[in-house]
């Protein structure tokens, strides 16, 4: 990830949804993502949270950056965290035990 600011927001422990929801704010809406893997903590009851989580853990899912954010911004801590870009499977983001493993994610290399 070639943005600081970016790398910042993730780069700490524990990693917020809120914190996924800025990073991925920095792609445009319609992107599409492969969810392969996400576990979370939240101190609200969340049903899109829970139901992606269901979703996720049968297959991976296909879903566009508004989703993704709609979701994960429910997220007052992210566990595990699976994610690439649906396009190109070189751009992904890992987090796992709440520690950033792998960021890959280039803003600009997407076309807005």
């Amino acid at each position: 990830m070639k943005d600081t600011l970016l790398r910042r927001a993730l780069d700490r422990f524990p990693i917020p949804g809120k914190a996924v929801c800025q990073v991925l704010a920095s792609f445009p809406l319609e992107q599409r993502w492969v969810l392969l893997d996400i576990e979370t903590l939240t101190s609200i009851n969340s049903a899109q949270l829970g139901s992606l989580w269901q979703e996720v853990k049968r297959r991976p899912v296909s879903i566009n950056n508004q989703e993704l954010i709609n979701s994960m911004q429910h997220a007052d801590q992210i566990i595990n965290l699976k994610l690439r870009m649906a396009d190109n499977h070189d751009q992904q983001l890992v987090i796992e035990d709440g520690n950033l493993i792998t960021c890959t994610l280039d803003p600009s290399a997407t076309s807005r």
